[in-house]
């Protein structure tokens, strides 16, 4: 039904808007199916480096390692592609997902710190970026905005 009242407010609007709507439209579905590329080709890299590190054995801890880096890659490609379902189908972005992305992007860098001999100020500046990122998806959590605009306090119970 969001979607007849977008259709009508639409055939509204001047030319121009349309063909801007039209080609954000375009532009998202290119998104969507590169996000569906990317997770194909991560999926491939995951099953390829379990393989690697169970043939050869020799560094399992580090090929391991490197699976779970690339797995949360996965999980984070599928959160995206996830975000872009619910923005074609007509929700508002997150902002919040975006946050996820970066928490998991740093802890992938956190968990193969040691296997690319990283220094130990670059180890710290990533804990507190971590540390960062999640007071942020703390606060973004906390101050959750309601469809009148006013933002929700902690602890505050949504209305009825």
């Amino acid at each position: 039904m969001a979607a007849e009242k977008k259709g009508v407010a639409l055939k509204e609007q001047p030319l121009f808007l349309r063909g801007m709507y039209l080609f954000n439209r375009v532009i998202h579905s290119f998104l969507g199916i590169s996000l569906v590329v990317i997770a194909l080709l991560t999926l491939w890299l995951f099953m390829r480096e379990i393989c690697v590190t169970l043939i050869y054995k020799q560094k399992l801890v580090e090929g391991l390692l490197h699976a779970l880096g690339t797995l949360l890659i996965l999980w984070t490609v599928s959160e995206l592609i996830t975000t872009e379902i619910r923005y074609l189908a007509g929700h508002r972005l997150q902002v919040a997902v975006f946050v996820d992305v970066a928490i998991a992007a740093t802890v992938r860098k956190i968990l193969i710190a040691d296997i690319e001999q990283m220094s130990l100020e670059l180890r710290i500046f990533h804990l507190a970026a971590l540390v960062g990122l999640g007071v942020i998806r703390w606060l973004l959590t906390c101050a959750v905005v309601e469809p009148e605009g006013r933002a929700r306090q902690p602890g505050e119970k949504p209305p009825a």
